[in-house]
């Protein structure tokens, strides 16, 4: 926390996952025939709309299948809490710390606009929630971290009927 802002409250949210585990998705662990049909449930759930601020684009391009990471800080495992559909915009806000590292600083200001406009912050409130995160990262980066994809398993056991009244 910084100037009492929680981290992971916001409606969109800065999320900046560890350096150990960079790169370790579910969507890098499935064959990617599996992954496709994950992602195309997920959009059904959504109705082909970004599930943080609504946009629906008209040709049904645009927008990211986020898997949404849930982290336990005393254990020191990173779990799999479900999938959310994003608009590139949004995912730019997510991925904060990625879209920092494209060398354009036009979406980075974007970002921050974004993030300002959604969660309706004025931009003083944005940096202290950008610096809470960026200080959560450097914290959870100097540790290692134990992965749990049950999420995963249990979509498959349930179902997607069953497991959508779940959600």
């Amino acid at each position: 926390m910084n100037d009492g802002i929680e981290v992971s409250k916001p409606r969109l949210r800065i999320e900046l996952v560890p350096r150990p585990l960079w790169g370790k998705t579910l969507a890098k662990t499935l064959p990617r025939s599996k992954w496709r049909a994950l992602r195309a449930w997920a959009l059904g759930r959504a109705h082909n709309a970004c599930e943080v601020c609504g946009f629906r684009p008209v040709d049904g391009k645009g927008l990211i299948c986020h898997e949404v990471w849930e982290y336990d800080d005393d254990q020191m495992i990173q779990t799999l809490a479900g999938l959310e559909i994003h608009c590139t915009e949004c995912d730019h806000v997510t991925h904060f710390g990625r879209t920092t590292t494209l060398g354009q600083p036009e979406l980075v200001a974007a970002a921050r606009v974004r993030l300002g406009r959604v969660n309706g912050w004025p931009p003083e409130q944005v940096r202290a929630y950008e610096l809470a995160a960026r200080e959560q990262w450097r914290a959870r980066s100097a540790r290692e971290w134990i992965q749990d994809l049950s999420w995963y398993e249990r979509w498959l056991a349930g179902g997607t009927e069953e497991f959508l009244l779940q959600q």
